[in-house]
């Protein structure tokens, strides 16, 4: 009896891995399709194209795992996931550029950004109350916003106004992104395995999903290290 109990609860923990998002997928053979030896695609290409790639998975992350999770089940968004968890553990690998007393812009219509929304009233009410047609233009400037720069996985992940940007973005209405501070975590990539375990957001993230979503961000941007075409506000921020 106890034999088939076992039995059973096997086979069950081998339909939730199968089912389970975290399992290997389909974005390395991905990548080594459309970076590939015979691909001849010019460089600039290349680089937009893994940006909207990012793009994608960043807007998975804000719409699936933190909006919908909060209007469905409020308080429910996944912990973890934050500017921390893009640090390397060796802090000496970090390049950490501050500028708060002079932020930069960068154009809001290619550059991946990840608000992170948690509280479904708030998301609902800078809905209603942010926008052109409420005579209340968002503003990116805005004291309240906070923003970091990964690079170089080109995205743009929300401190603070998190609710509000969300709000521009649903309303097409963030033009241009405010970065306040930037990551260049560069070197730590080029040291990492391939489940970036020298990062803080292999333990920090608890979500399967979640997680398996932020080792893609990394893969992506292991492969857009070193190329030229970021938007030179960030490369001339990283020079001084």
């Amino acid at each position: 009896m106890f034999s088939n109990k076992k039995r059973k609860i096997e086979q069950l923990e081998e339909e939730l891995h199968t089912l389970s998002f975290y399992k290997p997928n389909e974005l390395d053979s991905t990548l080594d399709y459309f970076l590939g030896k015979d691909n001849n695609c010019k460089e600039r290409y290349q680089f937009d194209t893994l940006l909207f790639l990012q793009k994608i998975i960043c807007n998975s992350i804000q719409y699936s795992d933190f909006a919908y999770a909060a209007l469905s089940r409020p308080h429910s968004a996944p912990e973890g996931f934050d500017s921390s968890s893009f640090r390397p553990r060796n802090q000496n690998d970090l390049k950490r550029v501050d500028i708060y007393d002079h932020p930069i812009f960068i154009t809001g219509v290619q550059n991946p950004i990840v608000t992170c929304p948690w509280h479904n009233e708030r998301i609902v009410d800078n809905i209603r109350f942010i926008g052109k047609e409420n005579n209340n233009k968002f503003n990116s400037d805005d004291t309240n916003i906070d923003n970091t720069y990964i690079y170089p996985l080109g995205i743009v992940l929300v401190n603070s106004g998190n609710h509000s940007q969300l709000s521009a973005i649903l309303k097409n209405e963030i033009n241009q992104v405010k970065i306040n501070r930037i990551y260049d975590i560069s070197l730590a990539l080029k040291k990492s395995d391939n489940d970036f375990s020298n990062f803080y957001g292999y333990s920090r993230i608890q979500n399967k999903v979640l997680k398996d979503k932020w080792i893609s961000l990394m893969k992506i941007g292991s492969r857009l290290n070193g190329n030229k075409f970021f938007p030179i506000e960030v490369l001339n921020s990283l020079e001084k």
